[in-house]
């Protein structure tokens, strides 16, 4: 059962993970969680009219409201409310914002980067701190797949600093073709939209 203090904790929380207005709309995960979490905490008011109005605020979130929207995105939400609620019965909760990989994209996965591993290694563009780095980098990437989760914030990092980094910009082109196919595949995984 949580308590006053749980529920206040949980607030402060929400409060300092919301996701960015830019984006907010968009159909992400990380929305799902955080509106299915919102929707959950404010349950939990004696203010009936503050958890009503929270629904017709989400309901409307959108270009159609949520009621008419994609049902997995209705169904999502409503996994992530029922998810904080049980999360409080039980007293601790799941870490937020992974995904679960299948066998098959796992393999994928290890399969595209291992590629990659190869072609680093191979390459005579690039200077050997710059292959030591990727190489490195591949292995912690390598390493956070033996949980078959992936988290945005290891992606943004993993993508934003290597696949996408100077330094892969700087390698051969098959380098950057692996990269690019990789990052689209990671970015798929991710429900992400690609961009530039």
């Amino acid at each position: 059962m949580s308590t006053d203090e749980d529920v206040l904790t949980e607030i402060v929380k929400l409060l300092g993970s919301a996701p960015d207005k830019a984006t907010f709309r968009h159909d992400l995960m990380i929305n799902h969680e955080w509106l299915g979490s919102v929707l959950h905490i404010l349950s939990k008011s004696e203010d009936l009219m503050l958890a009503a109005k929270a629904k017709t605020i989400a309901d409307g979130i959108g270009d159609k409201p949520i009621t008419v929207r994609d049902p997995r995105t209705r169904l999502i939400v409503m996994l992530q409310q029922m998810k904080r609620e049980f999360e409080f019965k039980v007293g601790y909760s799941i870490p937020r914002n992974y995904v679960e990989l299948s066998d098959y994209d796992v393999t994928e996965v290890v399969n595209s980067a291992s590629e990659l591993k190869k072609a680093v290694v191979e390459d005579n563009e690039l200077e050997t701190r710059d292959r030591e780095i990727l190489l490195s980098e591949i292995a912690i990437f390598e390493a956070s797949l033996g949980v078959a989760r992936l988290s945005p914030e290891l992606i943004s990092r993993f993508v934003n600093g290597v696949l996408r980094g100077a330094i892969v910009l700087a390698a051969s082109e098959s380098i950057k073709k692996i990269a690019g196919d990789l990052t689209t595949k990671l970015f798929d995984l991710m429900g992400w939209p690609l961009s530039g």
